[in-house]
């Protein structure tokens, strides 16, 4: 018995020493990675992962890297087939609702299948394969979605995903879903940028429509903008929208474009109708 238990403990030490071997050369190889010294990064990497010994979760980020060498060194048919292998893998994601706080701040690639997802997207669309892009980008929305604590980085990856569904639906032919798809995200909520999501969103509109007719759907949303009561717990809160090419969009209170201290004297639904003229989206739409 006493055999046995020394034997279980040294196999642990002896497990254990080559965990923390492990984690040193992966944390050797990031180091390279970010100094891109892409080659010796890439040996680390590929002899971690071919070794598979140690950590599930170094051994699976070390290939998630190689394939992120890969795309930095333009060699985008092997990065493919490590995200596709990736997406092949038993291993699931460590984040869920029940990580640390720890772990879901400092972990960013944690979501191997998630950020596969996005990087075949983004790499089918290169490709102008818009059927696959679309299908890998409904793979990230729905069959491996975003998980995260904090709400600006749920907010940042809706947009970017409302962005890739609207390239693959304009690739497609399908300007008009393209349109639908970008609205919701039109006015800035204060938790995520929506610029380029603001660029791409004007182009479309402008090639459907004429400068009037934007001109008056946006004076239509001013003049229509309405407010709505949510009780909560005894409370009422006050959300203020506009609808504008027949989408619900909400108007959030608060810009830092805007100098409050100049505009004291607007209040409800005015002060709202004094920030949507100001949004970046309606600005950049109504120039001609």
């Amino acid at each position: 018995m006493i055999k046995i238990a020394f034997t279980i403990a040294l196999l642990t030490l002896t497990l254990n020493s080559i965990a923390q071997k492990t984690q040193k050369k992966f944390d050797h190889a990031y180091d390279l990675y970010a100094k891109k010294k892409y080659d010796s990064a890439l040996y680390l990497f590929v002899d971690i992962y071919n070794k598979g010994i140690g950590n599930r979760e170094i051994i699976y980020r070390s290939y998630y890297f190689i394939g992120l060498i890969y795309m930095d060194t333009k060699n985008t048919s092997a990065a493919k087939e490590v995200y596709k292998e990736m997406l092949a893998t038993d291993f699931e994601n460590p984040n869920s609702a029940y990580a640390s706080y720890d772990e879901l701040w400092n972990n960013p690639f944690s979501q191997f299948k998630h950020n596969s997802c996005k990087i075949l997207a983004k790499l089918a669309l290169d490709d102008s394969d818009y059927k696959l892009a679309l299908t890998y980008t409904k793979m990230a929305d729905t069959e491996y979605p975003f998980e995260h604590f904090c709400g600006n980085a749920h907010a940042s990856n809706d947009i970017y995903l409302a962005i890739m569904y609207a390239k693959c639906y304009e690739g497609l032919g399908d300007k008009e879903k393209a349109i639908e798809t970008l609205l919701p995200h039109c006015i800035n909520n204060g938790l995520a940028s929506n610029s380029e999501l603001v660029d791409q969103l004007c182009l479309l509109l402008k090639e459907k429509y004429t400068n009037e007719k934007i001109k008056q759907q946006i004076e239509s949303a001013k003049a229509g903008l309405y407010v709505k009561e949510i009780r909560y717990r005894g409370d009422v809160y006050q959300y203020y929208y506009v609808n504008i090419f027949n989408t619900e969009v909400e108007v959030v209170g608060s810009s830092y474009q805007i100098d409050y201290r100049k505009i004291k004297e607007l209040k409800g639904i005015e002060l709202y109708q004094y920030i949507f003229t100001r949004e970046e989206f309606v600005k950049k739409v109504l120039q001609n």
